[in-house]
């Protein structure tokens, strides 16, 4: 999104045997006001990236809100679960829709219905995983870390690459 992106505070190692990759980004969006004045908008967040065994595709995974319910008055809509209560507060989007329904198993949304405002980007075999708008503390970064690895860990065996179903 928006210019002049780039990562920082980046740190690389390893957690429970996966590749994780952890930085703050900042990119800028810019406003003009009806005088014709440029407003420069800086948004920072943090993302925790791992690297899994499976292979999700491309899936997005976050909490639902207005904007999406208008869209999905107009035929934008999201993967619909058996569970209303995650329907409603989850929009997921999947190229494979099938592999989405694999995913979100009845065990998975239980999990996700703790986890609050926590958002999943997968493509293929990473996982971009962020809490909230803008930077996390170290404390959020953590339970980040923990749901993300709970997140993996959920995944049925047959989705893994080089293990038995």
């Amino acid at each position: 999104q928006g210019s002049r992106r780039y990562a920082y505070n980046v740190v690389e190692g390893s957690l429970d045997g996966r590749r994780m990759h952890l930085f703050d980004h900042h990119h800028e969006t810019y406003s003009t006001n009806s005088k014709g004045h440029r407003t420069t908008h800086h948004h920072h967040r943090t993302f925790v990236c791992l690297e899994h065994d499976a292979d999700l595709g491309r899936m997005e995974v976050r909490p639902e809100h207005f904007l999406d319910k208008v869209g999905g008055f107009f035929g934008f809509d999201d993967i619909d679960f058996e569970s209303e209560e995650f329907s409603r507060k989850y929009h997921v989007k999947a190229e494979d829709r099938k592999l989405a329904y694999d995913v979100f198993h009845p065990k998975m949304i239980e999990y996700f219905l703790g986890l609050g405002d926590f958002k999943v980007t997968a493509s293929r075999n990473l996982a971009l995983l962020r809490r909230g708008s803008s930077t996390m503390s170290i404390e959020q970064i953590e339970r980040t870390l923990l749901d993300a690895d709970g997140f993996l860990d959920r995944l049925p065996r047959y989705l893994r690459k080089d293990r038995p179903a």
